[in-house]
């Protein structure tokens, strides 16, 4: 696998991953909640958790912004 494609996979807390697409948190978890962004769940306590190529893929697609 590359190591492009491992990076995609990575998987970043709410915190980095609103930090990375410039929104606050709360922000982020209602595009979740509308079904906008895809996001894991931690067992146990629920927290959500979020790809780096999701992220991508928001920027691109929901905010129109190119990397």
């Amino acid at each position: 696998m590359a190591d492009d494609e491992k990076d995609e996979d990575r998987m970043v807390g709410i915190g980095e991953a609103s930090a990375f697409l410039g929104v606050n948190p709360k922000t982020l978890r209602k595009w979740v909640d509308q079904g906008l962004v895809r996001a894991g769940r931690l067992p146990g306590r629920g927290d959500r958790r979020f790809t780096l190529g999701e992220l991508r893929r928001v920027k691109r697609e929901v905010m129109g912004i190119e990397d």
